[in-house]
């Protein structure tokens, strides 16, 4: 069990199989992981996405889809048989196919010819959580009968199943912030304080928790471990996000160049030199500010790289960073700007430092000065649990 997966087996050790996963993407190809992701996704999976993706999977035959629901959410409900030859099709993986990676970068249960599997795709919002089932023999079965009384045992507390959940729940809120969950995504909220944990998916919730205070009608676009990300009524424009950071892309308009180095946790620092010196973006000279009390960096960088003229590899839009799960995120394209705050957070033990948290805005274009003051209050009313 991880923080984006968990797995169930009955008393022989393999079968029958239920396992719960949190998907970042789907292979193209199975037999060959290497030749990447199926569809051109950007951000997190949609359900129907993930749905598209795996009916798409090479080597494989779908059964037609049959519309569900788990606990009163709608899920949809479908198999998937592998008929690959692995030794004529020459698979760089051998027999043992893995289908999609977590969001923590974890390639899923691998498959072999000739077996079949039962998928729920359930719609969470904007994070499906995607339930795999192998009773290990066709038809009728104790196996069988097991899955569907698991399936059917399942209750969603605040958008989350249990109780064995694969997804992080988020920290208990204090009495005076409402908590968010996936349930959440893609609606309206309320005007008023929330609590958020944006941390790595090791680290203590209640450590990484704040409070932040949100207009009303602005949009919860995404919530994960070491993500969120909000919008305003329009659901686009102004973005307001929270990332805890493993790696900045060196050349985001070339990705495959790998990363900017830096030792150890991310300091404020560290994001001064690495977003700052991103080939093709200009950037303001840092400004030192505090937000609740902590020390924090305000800059500004633009994208002024013209992807058709430069080759982009990743296309006109370009992704800047990687989360702590290992998610490619912040996408930007020509002639944005983005505002950047990097923060410091205090940790209640010298020996276990917390790192940076990236807090990023775009008010886009349409009325940027009532956008930036809806920033600029936001970001003011943000406080830490330490």
């Amino acid at each position: 069990m991880s923080t984006s997966e968990a797995s169930l087996v009955g008393p022989d050790g393999a079968h029958p199989y239920l396992g719960f996963f949190e998907v970042s993407r789907v292979y193209a190809d199975p037999c060959h992981p290497e030749r990447g992701a199926a569809g051109d996704h950007i951000g997190p999976l949609f359900a129907n996405e993930l749905e598209q993706d795996l009916a798409a999977l090479t080597g494989f035959t779908v059964s037609a889809p049959e519309a569900s629901t788990i606990d009163g959410l709608p899920a949809t409900r479908f198999s998937i048989s592998n008929t690959i030859d692995t030794n004529s099709a020459g698979c760089t993986v051998e027999d043992q196919l893995p289908l999609f990676e977590t969001t923590e970068g974890l390639p899923s249960p691998v498959t072999t010819g000739g077996s079949t599997l039962q998928v729920w795709v359930v719609n969470l919002g904007r994070s499906p959580l995607l339930i795999i089932g192998d009773p290990g023999e066709p038809g009728p079965s104790a196996g069988q009968t097991g899955i569907d009384e698991a399936i059917a045992s399942i209750t969603v507390v605040n958008g989350t199943p249990t109780p064995s959940s694969p997804l992080s729940n988020p920290p208990t809120p204090t009495a005076e912030a409402a908590t968010l969950d996936r349930i959440d995504v893609d609606r309206p909220l309320e005007g008023g304080t929330y609590q958020l944990a944006v941390r790595r998916p090791d680290a203590d919730a209640q450590v990484s928790s704040f409070n932040v205070t949100l207009p009303a009608g602005w949009i919860l676009q995404a919530l994960r471990t070491s993500e969120a990300w909000f919008s305003g009524g329009d659901g686009e424009r102004p973005y307001l996000g929270f990332f805890d950071v493993s790696e900045v892309y060196r050349d985001p308009c070339h990705p495959e160049n790998g990363y900017a180095g830096h030792l150890g946790s991310w300091l404020v620092s560290d994001f001064e030199s690495a977003l700052g010196a991103l080939p093709g973006f200009t950037a303001s000279a840092p400004e030192d500010v505090t937000i609740d009390g902590h020390p924090a960096s305000r800059f500004f960088i633009s994208n002024a790289i013209n992807t058709d003229a430069a080759g982009c590899t990743g296309g006109d839009t370009l992704t800047l960073l990687r989360t702590s799960q290992g998610r490619p995120a912040l996408a930007t394209t020509g002639g944005s700007t983005l505002e950047i705050w990097a923060v410091k957070r205090n940790s209640p033990s010298p020996s276990q430092s917390l790192p940076a948290m990236l807090i990023v805005a775009d008010v886009g274009q349409a009325t940027p000065a009532l956008d930036q003051a809806a920033i600029d209050a936001i970001v003011s009313s943000i406080t830490f649990g330490l």
